[in-house]
């Protein structure tokens, strides 16, 4: 029987763990019901292998950061009942993340509440955050934090939807201004319309529009790009 994780009173709703291997298994159970079982067993064994190792990259990759930055633990903070409860928060959302990209950005989540003891509420409200950020939606802010192109700036004028389009070739403006709606809704970004004309410099550096709180997405994907920058080059 899978884990359905225990209610959570701060709003911080646990993920169902069931995994699409269960699912299959109990597909195969209904046509011949003792190789499904069979099926199911070893798929469930697979299934915690794979959540254990992806718990052992997060917190191994915390303490290697500690050490890596010399970085002052607050064991005061870290010994409360709060740090334990918004360790167990993140832990069962990295035990069931399947985006890499996203599982660095809970390591440096944790590197951040370890080292810093930020307010609860506050990083309860990151924590909230960052279980809706999609993988598109880490691409767009990487895009929106992107360096400007001076030869870019030098042109009469643009907009933020151009400079959108040509930092991210995959994407259709339809699904760019979408993304863009749900970081506001987040209170990532604040941008509005994305069709204005200003500036060629202006449009092309957009890293205004990223809000306070956004910063601190921003801080975590920079620790996770140098984090997976060190790793390429080990």
């Amino acid at each position: 029987m899978a884990d359905q994780g225990r209610p959570s009173p701060d709003g911080l709703t646990a993920p169902d763990p069931v995994d699409d291997y269960l699912s299959l298994a109990m597909l195969v159970s209904t046509v011949v019901p003792v190789f499904g079982g069979a099926v199911g067993h070893v798929f469930s064994e697979w299934a915690a292998a794979r959540r254990v190792q992806r718990l052992r990259e997060v917190l191994i990759g915390v303490t290697e950061d500690i050490k890596a930055l010399s970085a002052q633990v607050r064991e005061e903070y870290v010994r409360s009942e709060e740090f334990e409860d918004l360790l167990d928060h993140t832990l069962r959302r990295v035990a069931v993340e399947r985006h890499e990209e996203k599982r660095r950005l809970f390591r440096a989540f944790l590197l951040d509440t370890i080292t810093t003891a930020p307010a609860y509420d506050e990083q309860l409200r990151v924590l909230r955050a960052l279980e809706e950020l999609q993988a598109a939606h880490i691409t767009l802010l990487r895009a929106v934090i992107q360096e400007p192109d001076p030869r870019r700036a030098d042109r009469i004028s643009g907009s933020f939807s151009e400079t959108l389009t040509r930092r991210l070739l995959n994407l259709k403006a339809e699904q760019i201004s979408d993304l863009v709606a749900q970081l506001n809704d987040l209170r990532i970004l604040n941008l509005g319309s994305l069709n204005t004309m200003m500036s060629a410099r202006g449009a092309e550096d957009m890293r205004h529009v990223v809000t306070l709180f956004g910063q601190r997405f921003v801080k975590y994907l920079l620790a996770a790009d140098r984090e997976e920058q060190g790793r390429g080059g080990r």
